[in-house]
């Protein structure tokens, strides 16, 4: 007779899939192994990551309050519960959750990140610039952790210090629209129209598939005088999950 996989035989081999980016079979295997070990708090956190990349994040949310409760103070549960109020729109209870993961010493370095875009939904642009130029010096090639301090900068009115960063993210990734946005509207501020409009040419050649390409798309037609259609574009990037800033 075969014997049935361990709980922890499961729970490697669901970390294995979800790390692999196969978010089903990772579900599957998670699933299993939480219901064979009902106690084992990692098993709950590793799920509870599954159902946020699958954006069910109220269910997210509770696997992960089920692990910290089997495991007080479980350091990379906080985070992740941090990221899925961060996403829900609750960027103070993130905040709080990101801080005290962080404290911990634990090695969650990803966390500083997303610590920096509570701060940033806040208003604690300052703060938030820190936070990601802290990211950045633990990982140089964290573009979102680049995005971030561009944006702080920006809105802090650092514009060279921005369009820099604005420009090396566009290096790094010629297909994202955003950073070329931004580059647009930085040119803009300062009168630079011959510029801006090289950027913008950049910002329509791009396709429109994920929220941040509708709301780089927005902003781009608020450059360009047509309020309605900005606004059109900024209410499809909100329908499909940006959470961000707003393009107006």
């Amino acid at each position: 007779m075969t014997r049935a996989p361990a709980p922890n035989s499961l729970l490697r081999r669901g970390e294995a899939r979800l790390a692999a980016g196969d978010l089903a079979g990772a579900r599957a295997l998670l699933d299993r192994a939480v219901a064979r070990d009902p106690h084992n708090a990692e098993g709950f956190a590793a799920r509870g990551e599954v159902l946020r990349q699958q954006g069910e994040l109220a269910a997210a949310r509770a696997d992960f309050e089920r692990a910290l409760v089997l495991r007080p103070g479980y350091a990379w549960a906080l985070a992740s519960r941090g990221l899925t109020l961060l996403q829900s729109g609750d960027p103070a209870a993130a905040l709080a959750d990101l801080d005290h993961a962080l404290a911990s010493g634990e090695d969650i370095a990803w966390a500083v990140l997303h610590r920096g875009q509570a701060l940033a939904r806040l208003g604690r642009h300052a703060e938030a610039r820190a936070a990601f130029e802290q990211a950045v010096a633990l990982d140089g090639n964290d573009l979102e952790a680049r995005l971030g301090w561009a944006d702080a900068a920006r809105v802090l009115g650092d514009l060279d210090e921005a369009l820099a960063e604005y420009h090396r993210i566009a290096n790094a990734e010629p297909g994202r629209a955003l950073p070329r946005a931004r580059i647009a509207e930085i040119h803009h501020r300062r009168g630079e129209s011959a510029a801006m409009v090289a950027a913008l040419v950049e910002v329509f050649r791009l396709p429109i598939q994920h929220a941040e390409d509708f709301f780089a798309r927005a902003i781009a037609l608020r450059l360009e005088g047509d309020v309605s259609a900005s606004a059109k574009f900024m209410s499809q990037a909100r329908m499909r999950g940006w959470a961000g800033d707003s393009a107006q």
